[in-house]
């Protein structure tokens, strides 16, 4: 996370602009949602991360919440059909600050534009496992991502039945907000933000995840009172310790920021992405002449033969017409070549929108295609940076440049790229745009010949945001991609040359495809049209009802059953002595166990015995079922360090005299010196929250604790 006390005014253009225009095109979904609603009780929400763990990739003290917001974003999206899915923070954190065509480290990731921008140039979404590689070029990058963000809906904090409209269909939604732990109440969980509670102690911008909502979550609830009910149910990245196993409560009176969500696909085989914004949108631009209509576009060059299957570009809510011209003989005009394919759409939402073509257009190599639209208005969506210069009353000077600073734009701007029209026939190139000056002076009120503040802003257009998304000519297609799949799901082959396909399955051997394979079970097909060297190769998995993750709880402390290299069998370690805890499982189904239904995403508590204890689940959904176990062992109090948790003065019991060592130890701390008690394991005994950090909290839970269990709970 990024400490500031409060976010810098930013000289981009782009919130301002699309603040603007989305005021325009209102959109209200229909009020017929539920009153309360929980992604986890659909089995759509993957397990609770911890931030820090990536410390190892040297990402501090950069803010790196947002990677974990958006993974879980796109985790989400395919948890259905595949509910074991696990991406990687670490790659997607990485490459947004690669060398080669990231950010630089000197700035902040604090902003939606820079986010989505990167994600939907195809940087990010691989699995948990797949290793870094710092000399990867974007291409490469591009080509190792296994989930493509195709689409981004924005939203305003106040849009609350849009924001649970895309909850409702499954999506979690990203969003950030300013954190001070002073508003942060942990009875309930739950959050709101009042400058007066926070005391203007130090606050942090932080990303999370919104994943469900209470309308009649009570005001009472909060350290601050919000003039009204309701709170945005949220999972966090501090790991499974901090909230409610992950989770909190954000009011919604609580001012959001950068909210928004995805949608994403799993790649197919020799898919290619043709743009110029290599870091999104970041400003629209408006065409003085245009006369309601704005034109924009970008010419390629196809450097294999191709099919171009879909447009991708950043829309407000308004209608677009999609042209794609081939052959183009003037590299200057866009509309020069062969019209192969228009397309009208309506887009519904501001964001980025990906547009299939009706039918794929082929390309050959070395030849020159455009991707033209034509906006209902006049603006057009392209790269700004933003160099600004003030003086304030003192006379100091003052620089800002904005984080996709000149520098980068400029890194591949070219002339014969990307293209402007008024009309659709007269173009005029974004490389040749003069920059823009603009100058602020602003004079005392008592005498107007005393300038209090001066600036000038340069602003500098790059390339329009229009992309082109193509697959090699000669790849097979499959009609399913999804990694688990039911018995007798049909999968069928197809290519655009509808040329003759071959396929194997387990490599035993290629017969002419002639009719749909059904899936019988765990398989490997492998298919190609032309030469076995450019085949493509799907592994499917059969779908059986599965426990995605297993939390249990003990003593207030919580953590992940961990999944044992034995199918379906899950293992949980507890304290010595603990006889009692509490699980939730997260699936998209039904358990059963001793007789019982444990519902996904509730708590239940069970019982254990000393020593070693197994317990079988029955999982069921949609007419399947499977079985799992979950051992839980006690373990041994180490010889070494034989302590409990909370036993701060170690006699043996946790109560109110080890709270209050707890709050001398942090006080201590504050000022820098070594606490009085200093024994081997001090730390371990007073962090009772387990987040790494010893303060007044930790003797809080602590004094709750000893309460809970001198009541026999």
């Amino acid at each position: 996370m990024k400490s500031k006390k409060s976010r810098m005014i930013s000289v981009l253009l782009m919130s301002t602009m699309f603040t603007a225009q989305m005021g325009m095109f209102p959109v209200h979904a229909e009020n017929n949602l539920p009153a309360s609603f929980d992604l986890r009780s659909s089995g759509l929400v993957s397990s609770v991360k911890m931030q820090t763990s990536q410390d190892s990739l040297n990402l501090e003290p950069f803010q790196n919440a947002w990677a974990f917001s958006v993974i879980n974003a796109i985790e989400t999206n395919h948890m259905k059909s595949n509910p074991m899915i696990d991406l990687s923070e670490g790659y997607v954190s990485y490459y947004m600050r690669s060398e080669n065509f990231g950010y630089p480290f000197n700035t902040g990731m604090d902003d939606a534009m820079q986010e989505t921008g990167l994600l939907t140039n195809w940087v990010g979404a691989v699995e948990e496992q797949n290793p870094i590689n710092s000399d990867f070029s974007l291409k490469e990058v591009q080509n190792e991502s296994k989930y493509h963000v195709t689409d981004v809906s924005y939203y305003f904090s106040s849009d609350r039945e849009n924001i649970k409209s895309a909850i409702a269909s499954g999506h979690a939604v990203s969003a950030r907000y300013t954190h001070t732990e002073y508003c942060y109440n942990e009875e309930h969980n739950s959050y709101y933000l009042n400058w007066d509670v926070a005391e203007n102690q130090e606050s942090v911008l932080h990303s999370v995840s919104i994943v469900g909502w209470d309308d009649n979550f009570p005001a009472e609830y909060f350290n601050a009172k919000p003039n009204e009910n309701g709170a945005w149910l949220v999972k966090n990245c501090w790991g499974t310790d901090w909230g409610d196993g992950g989770y909190f409560w954000i009011s919604y009176a609580e001012k959001l920021s950068d909210v928004y969500s995805i949608e994403s696909e799993k790649a197919q085989a020799n898919m290619n992405l043709f743009q110029y914004d290599d870091y999104g949108v970041s400003a629209m631009m408006t065409i003085p002449d245009a006369k309601g209509s704005a034109y924009y576009s970008n010419i390629f060059t196809a450097d294999t033969s191709q099919w171009i299957t879909s447009i991708m570009t950043v829309g407000l809510q308004t209608d677009y017409d999609i042209s794609v011209y081939t052959g183009i003989t003037d590299p200057k005009n866009p509309t020069s070549g062969t019209l192969s394919a228009t397309k009208q759409v309506t887009f519904e939402k501001m964001g980025y929108h990906t547009i299939p073509l009706d039918t794929p257009i082929f390309v050959e190599k070395g030849t020159t295609f455009s991707i033209v639209s034509k906006s209902n208005g006049n603006d057009i969506p392209c790269e700004c940076a933003t160099h600004t210069e003030w003086t304030n009353a003192d006379g100091i000077k003052h620089i800002s440049d904005s984080i996709f600073s000149r520098e980068l734009l400029n890194r591949d701007f070219a002339e014969n790229q990307s293209f402007y029209s008024a009309d659709g026939i007269n173009w005029k190139d974004m490389y040749s745009l003069p920059e823009q000056v603009v100058e602020t002076t602003s004079n005392s009120p008592d005498n107007e010949t005393v300038i209090t503040f001066q600036s000038v802003t340069t602003n500098q257009y790059g390339n329009v945001s229009l992309k082109a998304i193509t697959q090699d000519a000669g790849t097979v297609n499959f009609s399913v991609t999804d990694d688990y799949l039911k018995v007798g799901t049909p999968i069928e082959l197809t290519n655009y040359e509808n040329a003759n396909i071959y396929y194997s399955i387990d490599d035993k051997g290629f017969t002419k495809y002639e009719s749909p394979i059904v899936f019988s079970g765990d398989m490997t097909i492998t298919a190609y049209t032309e030469t076995p060297d450019k085949s493509v190769t799907m592994h499917f998995q059969e779908m059986t009802p599965m426990i995605s993750s297993l939390l249990c709880t003990e003593n207030g402390h919580s953590k992940y059953a961990v999944a044992t290299n034995e199918k379906n069998v899950f293992h949980y370690v507890t304290n010595s002595g603990t006889r009692k805890i509490s699980i939730m499982p997260i699936l998209d189904g039904t358990i059963t166990c001793n007789g019982e239904t444990i519902l996904s995403g509730k708590s239940v508590d069970i019982s254990v015995s000393a020593g070693m204890e197994s317990f079988q689940f029955e999982v069921a959904n949609e007419g399947m079922t499977s079985t799992y176990q979950l051992i839980v062992e006690e373990s041994e109090p180490s010889e070494k360090d034989p302590f409990q948790v909370g036993d701060i003065n170690e006699d043996g019991r946790v109560d109110a005299s080890d709270a209050s060592l707890i709050l001398i130890y942090a006080a201590e701390m504050g000022a820098g010196d070594t606490p009085s008690y200093a024994s081997a394991n001090w730390k371990n005994r007073a962090d009772f929250n387990r987040i790494n950090d010893i303060n007044a909290s930790d003797s809080s839970a602590l004094l709750t604790y000893a309460a809970q269990l001198g009541a026999g709970e």
